[in-house]
């Protein structure tokens, strides 16, 4: 299975064809990841202010938190995948 050198070609073309509509998702999915990504943050700060808090706590209050992650994480994660063309 060996080539000689010769005979390799490479060769790349990279071309955006705005006709794809891959090329328009990963447009349009940039401004969601940049959206999903403070609510992650959001989402951490308000799980640990609410946890380290002093007194008497609800099982509300140990929710609201990790539910803002995870709508975060819900809208970044794709919209990074579908923008860098990882998914």
């Amino acid at each position: 299975m060996y080539q000689e050198a010769s005979t390799v070609i490479l060769a790349g073309v990279a071309h955006v064809d705005p006709n794809e509509p891959a090329d328009w998702l990963s447009f349009l999915a940039l401004p969601g990841a940049v959206f999903g990504l403070p609510l992650v943050i959001a989402g951490v700060g308000v799980t640990a202010a609410i946890w380290g808090m002093k007194g008497r706590k609800k099982w509300g209050d140990y929710v609201i938190g990790p539910v803002i992650l995870l709508v975060g994480l819900a809208i970044a994660v794709p919209c990074f995948g579908f923008a860098f063309h990882l998914l």
